[in-house]
């Protein structure tokens, strides 16, 4: 994976973090990334598909709610 993929990774899934934490403590939710706006930053299209994947699996991950 390039690096510009995984930067986009790393934001989208610290995002999703940052607001599952907010949400299981009753906290203000920080505003979610536009995954949009992350692909549109991405220089090398060729990975599309991993990437589509990759941010598919992080989502289904961290949108699952946490146990206490």
């Amino acid at each position: 994976m390039d690096a510009s993929v995984a930067r986009a990774v790393d934001r989208y899934s610290d995002n999703l973090i940052a607001v599952n934490n907010a949400k299981n403590v009753g906290a203000t939710e920080p505003e979610e990334v536009d995954v949009d706006a992350l692909f549109d930053e991405l220089e090398n299209e060729e990975e599309g598909i991993l990437r589509e994947k990759r941010m598919a699996q992080l989502h289904r991950e961290y949108s699952t709610p946490f146990s206490a």
